[in-house]
């Protein structure tokens, strides 16, 4: 039976908060011909290749790049410099922006939460898109219902503001 679906989205956790769990020459020989092969049938069958990983994935990027994922998720906060990352490799991958939820959204105040989503965009925007905001992970039933309104407003409101001038 046939689902038409758009994409697959698989986690794969291979980073720490400072660095990858392994070096680039085991990604390189052990991973990245496995999601190649992965990423070239979901492509085969029309889909895009989602991949969500925590941690400092820096080294991997390029070579993800290379084979074809079409979607990182997150840039995890305080793991890797965002703005070098959207610099580099904005234009070549989606970035799923991982908004900071192991800090400002559940233990900030509202304005700081939207703070956090107008830089997470002023980061990340491209006029082409190749931007999904959202999480760095779960939202956890301790945060403030007025921090996640203030995300989803912040979000909707200043990220309208700025495609209309960027267009």
């Amino acid at each position: 039976m046939e689902l038409d679906l758009d994409a697959v989205w698989t986690s794969d956790d291979i980073g720490t908060q400072t660095s990858a769990f392994f070096s680039l020459e085991i990604f390189q020989t052990f991973f990245k011909p496995y999601y190649q092969e992965l990423i070239e049938h979901a492509h085969s069958l029309g889909m895009h290749f989602w991949l969500h990983t925590c941690g400092n994935v820096r080294s991997f990027i390029p070579d993800l790049i290379e084979i074809g994922l079409d979607v990182l998720h997150p840039i995890q906060k305080h793991t890797m410099d965002e703005k070098e990352i959207a610099e580099q490799f904005g234009d070549d991958i989606c970035i799923w922006a991982g908004i900071d939820v192991q800090s400002v959204v559940p233990f900030g105040t509202p304005q700081e939460v939207r703070e956090e989503v107008r830089a997470m965009i002023n980061t990340y925007y491209r006029p082409q898109g190749r931007l999904i905001l959202a999480a760095g992970n779960n939202m956890t039933v301790d945060t403030p219902l007025e921090n996640l309104r203030a995300l989803l407003e912040e979000a909707y409101t200043y990220g309208t503001k700025i495609v209309e001038e960027r267009p």
